[in-house]
């Protein structure tokens, strides 16, 4: 259930952006990847939009996002489905 909440703030954030063009989707990616195998998930939240934050709550995400950390550093990312501008990626960690 985790990952699927997971999977939904990083959708939620590419969507923020919304943008097609793939090497913005990119750098976004990598960003949103490097903040959390920095252990920095409040800045994570920062980029969700305000439709998602008006929905979820920071300490939920916080909560949801240091338990996701016990699997470990992201270390692959593989964009797994676009659509209707929504960009949703399997994740690859350390241990799982």
């Amino acid at each position: 259930m985790r990952l699927i909440i997971l999977i939904f703030l990083f959708t939620s954030v590419i969507s923020k952006a919304q943008v097609f063009d793939n090497s913005r989707t990119n750098i976004l990616t990598s960003t949103i990847i490097s903040e959390f195998n920095n252990n920095h998930f409040k800045e994570i939240y920062a980029l969700a939009d305000s439709g998602f934050k008006a929905n979820v709550a920071e300490s939920d995400i916080l909560s949801l996002l240091n338990s996701a950390a016990t699997l470990g550093k992201i270390k692959k990312y593989e964009l797994a489905i676009v659509e209707d501008g929504s960009h949703t990626y399997r994740l690859y960690f350390d241990n799982k």
